[in-house]
């Protein structure tokens, strides 16, 4: 019994000292404090009871939309992936990016399929995070725009100020930025570190990597993708607010309301986006002139919907995949890593 208990006590503290880790307790403490804000500005109990009469056709529509979206993001990574010139088996990438929506939310979430790529030897870390750094770049671009065009309710005139401005301002640093960037070898001193060096490389691949990217070509299509899949996710939020009884709110309304919350979201440097996202659209709503209580509980409905899909999709992919889940985590001990300069045969095609 006193060995029972001493192994108990030391789980418990290994949980503690976990917990209070700044990486483990900062996002924690973030995402709390924005929890207690939300529910502060809207009574919780009548939200509450507002989510439970949300109508069960509904989310037979909502969950169609899901499926949707998640075909069409899957569908433009592995699109971003070939334009990356990375020849990945399919069941790898499809495995990568169901377990990935489950961890967006996380810090740095949006990475873990190119860890589980990198994991499994099927493509160099730096390269393919090309593909999750543009899909979340045109994310924002996109969700700014339909906000510009689509307008913010009462919030329209101070939104469109704010984002052009701010684009003009993004446009400026790039262009400096660019004219700036001369040097192309490693000083001496990256040269001597081997973390540096290691580093160094890893941003010339990525640096590669990203002129593969940015043409016209895949841009268009990446964007065509991304204004695809969050377009039916902002459909996703309209019927949610419908199927809450929601008629004050137009289509385009709602995407309004979750572009501009996804964008808040994907802008503010913390770690997690549970909570900010849910601020944005309870504002967003507000403008449109709903209700906090309505708008709270549309928030909520649409995040724990959303989350228990992309969950659902993980299973089943892990259910198919069960015979090749194990496999892919094994290859990384038995193949060698990838190369992470271009073949000759890559540099003859560029």
């Amino acid at each position: 019994d006193d060995e029972h208990a001493g192994r108990r006590m030391k789980r418990i503290l290994r949980i503690l000292r976990t917990l209070t880790r700044p990486r483990v307790f900062v996002p924690l403490a973030l995402t709390a404090g924005l929890l207690v804000a939300l529910f502060s500005l809207a009574n919780l109990g009548a939200a509450i009871t507002i989510m439970a009469r949300f109508r069960r056709r509904d989310l037979v529509y909502f969950l169609l939309l899901m499926l949707g979206y998640e075909v069409v993001r899957g569908a433009q990574w592995s699109y971003c992936l070939r334009q990356l010139r990375l020849r990945i088996p399919l069941r790898i990438q499809v495995f990568a990016f169901a377990l990935s929506e489950v961890t967006k939310a996380l810090p740095v979430g949006n990475y873990f399929q190119n860890y589980i790529l990198k994991l499994n030897n099927a493509a160099n870390f730096s390269r393919s995070s090309v593909a999750t750094t543009l899909i979340v770049v045109e994310e924002v671009v996109v969700c700014l725009a339909g906000v510009v065009v689509l307008g913010l309710g009462a919030w329209t005139l101070w939104a469109r100020i704010a984002i052009l401005t701010g684009a003009a301002l993004v446009a400026g640093l790039i262009l400096l930025s660019l004219r700036l960037y001369r040097k192309r070898t490693q000083p001496t001193w990256v040269t001597r570190s081997p973390q540096l060096r290691q580093l160094a490389d890893g941003l010339g691949e990525f640096r590669e990597g990203a002129r593969d990217m940015l043409r016209p070509r895949p841009l268009a299509v990446t964007l065509c993708f991304s204004a695809a899949y969050l377009a039916l996710a902002g459909a996703g939020l309209y019927v949610v607010a419908r199927g809450l009884g929601v008629t004050g709110v137009s289509i385009g309304d709602a995407l309004a309301v979750y572009g501009f919350s996804l964008a808040l979201g994907l802008l503010i440097p913390i770690p997690v986006d549970i909570g900010v996202i849910e601020l944005g659209g309870l504002g967003a709503f507000m403008a449109f002139g709903a209700g906090r209580d309505v708008a709270l509980s549309a928030m909520l409905v649409n995040r724990l919907l959303s989350m228990g899909a992309s969950l659902a999709l993980a299973c089943l992919v892990v259910a198919l995949l069960r015979s090749e889940a194990p496999a892919l985590f094994k290859r990384a001990s038995e193949r060698p890593a990838l190369p992470t300069q271009l073949t000759p045969d890559s540099q003859a095609i560029r």
